[in-house]
This record gives structure tokens, sequence and C-alpha cells, in this order.
């Protein structure tokens, strides 16, 4: 710019076509009109002489001020007038410089003077020369304030120019060109990405982004000039009107010079903003999910948090579908309290032995944590794509009975197939004794180096009555065990492989409760029983009229209960669904229980 408005001086000197001023010309009234891209002269004839130039400015934007003077003595001061003649904005030569070049920012077309004077107290010997140019570079020039920020578009490349004097400012007279605002429209959750390049001049920049009520978001500081490149990452949480501004860091100057490009682009991802516990994203069982790691927080951590409710018992099955990194993954439950902490990646698709069991019909909550730290360091391995799929896997059918009071109740007769669901899994079981010296029989098979266990035997007072580690037989039996004068039982399984993810499945092929008569006085009562077209027959060398009889179902549950006598009797068994029953006769001395099958 310098070499060429030289350029022009030299040849209207020569061609005699300057534009030299005309006196008096020493306020408002009196000025001489000029015209853009005309070099005018005048001359300082006294310490207070004044010159005053009046021109028209045709459209707003930047325009580029040259003036030159040979005598560098002397300190020449430009003020910028309205049409009103207030003045709006100031700038001087300093002493022992021959040239003023800056760019001077017009918000508002229209007429303007320039009142050229003598800040110094010594007379000017050489006149002076200027002129007023359209600079065309910065095309996006009056967009200082949240209001006039310039409308963007996404994926356009924006150049932006931080030189000159703001001429229409409201704050003062030495507001110099430091903030440039954008205005970009965003149609969806997801995160912004601000990529900027091509830093050049004088002064490092700052990027900040802001949302259409001017609230705070986010920002990048002090960008260092002849960086190749930064980028800012902002989550999004609402579609409309985002601004960001570009600022220089340090106080602006009058040739303060500094430049850089933008991209803005987009990436949707309709599960942010889902950083906290309150935003969780909620997700159904066995939906895929797509999200992103990357849009950097206070703390530089993009932590996405998600929400469900299983439906039913089950494991927290939880496994990537497009990843190749690990992550940082914790179950919470409705009240935000940590179940468990694992890591995950891709290879770790069936990370079994660790699955969380879920017990109870109620939302819960996990968290997704990047392994690697993302930082502005490294702008682009800063946004990671991610999706998976979370499923409820099947438990044991007697979860959740993982402590006393949530033991499973089972029957004699019954056979289990318990196994271990995690590495945290013990299974409690509940049954009962309801005469004096009854024995249980507990069988266990499928039992190898894999799958081991302890089984353990408490009373209802939570006692230790019995315990065994099964071998690896493949029929294991704990000798009868006498509980007496005890009516309530547990039977533990304990877990002793833990090195062993998969599923660990224990047998139990028999709990039998092994009702016996109980006859102190050595009395031998013969009883037989039968069942014949509903009708069950009764034939007994004692007379049932001292006896009190009562039937139990195959879970113990007492289903009839009935008043006979004599040695031969019969009862009605018609209205009992199919399936296997007990019959018990008692009195003081003889307890005789009898199975028998309705058809």
């Amino acid at each position: 710019m310098e070499t060429k408005n030289f350029f022009f001086l030299c040849l209207f000197l020569v061609t005699n076509l300057l534009k030299a001023e005309n006196e008096p010309n020493d306020n408002c009234s009196s000025a001489n009109l000029i015209q853009l891209d005309q070099i005018t002269s005048g001359s300082i004839q006294s310490l207070f002489d004044k010159d005053y130039f009046k021109i028209s400015i045709p459209i707003e934007g930047t325009y580029a001020l040259d003036m030159f003077c040979k005598d560098t003595g002397f300190r020449i001061s430009i003020l910028i007038l309205n049409e009103n003649c207030d003045q709006i904005s100031v700038l001087s030569r300093s002493q022992g410089i021959e040239k003023i070049n800056c760019n001077l920012i017009f918000c508002n077309p229209g007429i303007y003077y320039f009142k050229v004077s003598n800040a110094s107290n010594t007379i000017i010997q050489e006149p002076y020369y200027f002129n007023l140019v359209r600079n065309t570079t910065d095309i996006h020039e009056c967009n200082n304030s949240f209001l006039d920020a310039f409308d963007i578009k996404l994926d356009e490349r924006v150049d932006v120019l931080i030189d000159g004097l703001l001429v229409n400012s409201p704050i003062n007279n030495y507001n110099f060109d430091q903030d440039e605002y954008f205005k970009l429209l965003i149609p969806s959750k997801g995160i912004l990405k601000i990529n900027i390049f091509d830093l050049k001049g004088d002064d490092d920049l700052n990027v900040i982004v802001y949302d259409k009520n001017e609230n705070f978001i986010n920002c990048i500081c002090c960008i260092p000039i002849g960086s190749d490149s930064s980028v800012l990452e902002s989550l999004i949480c609402e579609p409309g009107d985002y601004i960001f501004k570009i600022k220089t860091c340090n106080s602006p100057r009058i040739k303060t010079h500094t430049s850089c490009s933008f991209i803005a682009s987009f990436i949707e991802d309709v599960t942010e903003c889902n950083n906290s516990f309150n935003e969780a994203t909620l997700i159904e069982i066995g939906q895929t999910m797509v999200g992103y790691f990357g849009a950097l927080d206070s703390l530089n951590l993009d932590i996405d948090y998600y929400k469900f409710k299983p439906g039913k018992i089950g494991l927290f099955n939880f496994d990537f579908i497009d990843f190749n990194d690990y992550v940082e993954v914790n179950l919470y439950d409705n009240n935000y309290n940590l179940i468990q902490n694992f890591w995950k990646d891709k290879m770790e698709s069936t990370n079994s032995g660790n699955y969380p069991l879920l017990c109870d019909d109620q939302y819960y909550y996990f968290s997704l944590k990047y392994a690697n730290n993302l930082n502005n360091c490294d702008p682009a391995n800063n946004i990671v794509k991610y999706s998976f799929k979370m499923n409820i896997l099947p438990s044991d059918p007697y979860e959740c009975n993982n402590k006393f009071e949530d033991a499973f109740k089972i029957y004699p007769n019954q056979i289990l197939y318990p196994f271990m669901d995690n590495r945290m899994d013990d299974d409690y079981f509940l049954f009962n004794l309801r005469y004096p010296s009854e024995k249980a029989i507990i069988s266990i098979s499928d039992i190898d180096d894999q799958n081991k266990v302890t089984i353990f035997v408490y009373d209802k007072n939570f006692r230790i009555r019995n315990y065994i580690v099964p071998k690896s037989d493949t029929n294991t039996i704990i000798s009868q065990m006498s509980l007496e004068n005890n009516d309530q039982f547990y039977l533990k399984v304990h877990y002793n492989s833990i090195n062993n993810f998969s599923p660990i499945k224990i047998k139990f092929d028999k709990i039998v409760l092994d009702v016996q008569t109980n006859n102190p006085k050595g009395l031998n009562p013969n009883c037989n029983i039968q069942t014949e077209d509903g009708v069950l027959k009764i034939y007994t060398d004692f007379d049932l009229n001292n006896y009190q009889i009562s039937i139990f179902n195959y879970s113990g549950i007492l289903v009839k209960k009935a008043l006979l006598s004599g040695t031969e009797s019969s009862i009605n068994v018609s209205n009992l669904t199919c399936g296997i029953y007990f019959i018990n006769f008692k009195n003081g001395i003889t307890n005789l229980t009898k199975k028998f099958i309705v058809f």
C-alpha cells in the first residue's frame, strides 16, 4: 500500500494533477471538498492553523488512509468529525515518522470531515499529502458487536482481517478494530468445530463462542501467530443461532494488522448434551446408539451419560460396534451410586464374568469416558466417533438371591441350575424342615476344575451348620445333615473360580427334604393309599379317628384337611390339580407322611 501511494504521489506531482487545499478552510463550513482516491495536499502555516476537508463515504467498509510529510520534526493530528462537525475519532503521526498508513472503518455512509492540525510547538516547513481509498480486502467489516454479527454458513471459508480504527465507535475516540463477530445457524444437537488457520500479523487471537443470548459457551485463548491451525470444539445443546468472536489478545494499536481464516463445521449428535445425570440420554434395551467424544468442557473431558430401564432381572451387557480404543464405563443406580466400574474396547466384546447384575425395576445410568486425553494440541484427534449396543442378558433363574434376606425358596425334589453371573456372585437358597429329625440330602454334579464352588448350610440365625467343597467327581453328595429343632435353613453357593469368565453352571440333582416317620415308641403303623377316579382311598391298621390328617402339595403348601375314622376311609381329591401330593397322619405319638399322585 505504501509503495502504491508513493507511486501515485509522484505521478500527481509530475502531471500537476495534485489537489491542493484552498485557504481559508479553518472550519467545517469552509472545508475543502475532496474525493476518494484523490491525493490532497495542504500546509500548516502557523502553530494554530487548522485545515478542514470534507468527503462523502458512499458505503460502509474499510478505507485506507495514507499521509506523507517530509518534515519529521513535528506531530500531525487528524480528527475525524461527523456531518454535524462533532468529533468522533482521532489519530496522529508521531514525531520522527514520515508516513501514516492505517485503515479507517466507516460503518455509517455519509458526510465526514477531516481536521488536520499541528500537535507540536514547531512550525511545519514542508507540505503534507494524504489519500483515502476503498480497501476491499476485508469484506466482513462493521461486525464489531453481537447485533452486527456477520452471517456465515457451515463449511464456508471466512477470511478475517483485524486492522484499523472504528470511526463510528460509540465508545471512545480510540476504539480500534479488535473484535470480529460472526453468526451461524446450527440445525440440531451436536458438536460445533471451528478450524482456525493461516494466522498472520502482529497479535495472537482469541476465539470465543456464545449462544444467541450472549451467554459464554467455550473459548480457545491466544492462538499464537504463525500457528498452522487450531481447533475449537463446542457442544451444541439447542438448535438456533450461535455467535463467535475473534479477538486480539493484546490491546490493538493503529498499526496492528492481524489476519486469519476459519471454517466452521458441524457434527450432528442427537445424544448430546448428555454430560451429567440430569441430562442423560434415554435409550431402549437393544438399541444401537452413535455418539462422539471430543467437544471439550472446562476439564478437557467429554463424558457421555445414558439412562435406561432394564424391565427384567438380568445382566448389564455393553458392546461397542464400531470402536477400537478403550473407554471407561461406570454403571450407577437410580440414586447415582456407583455399582461397578470397568473398561471396554472392541476386542472385549464379551467381558464375561464382569457383567453387573440388575435386580431392581428402576432407572439405571451409565457413563462413557474416553480413555485417551483429548486436547487442543492435536486437533485432528479431538473428535472420536463411537457406536454401541446395550442389552440385558439372562441371569440364572434364581437371581437376585445374593444375600440372606433375598434367598430363593426351594422345595423337596427340586432340581436347580444356578451359575456364576459375575465374579461377585454368591447364590442363597432357603428351605424348610417341618418335623423333628428331618434330614436334607443335597447332591451336586457337573463340577470340574474350572467350576469350583463351596456349599454352606446356615440355620435361621445365620450360623454355619455344615459346608463342603465338592471335588471334580461326576456326582458329589453332601452327607445327610441332621437339622433338628430348627425349621428354616439357608444354602449358600460360593463360586471359587474367578479366572474363568464364562458363565459357570452348578447342577443340583436333588435337594431332597426326606420326610421320615418319627415314631419314638417304636410303633410301626401300616398305611396304604391309592387314588382312583378322583378319590384317595386309605387303608390302615389303626383307627384314623385319633389322627390329624393334612394334605400338602409338592411345594409343601397345605391344600386340604380331613377328619376321618376307622381303618378304611376315603377323601375326595377331584378338585386338586394334577401333580404330586403328600398326606400326613399325625397324633401325639406318630407322625406319618405318604406320597400320592393325582392324574
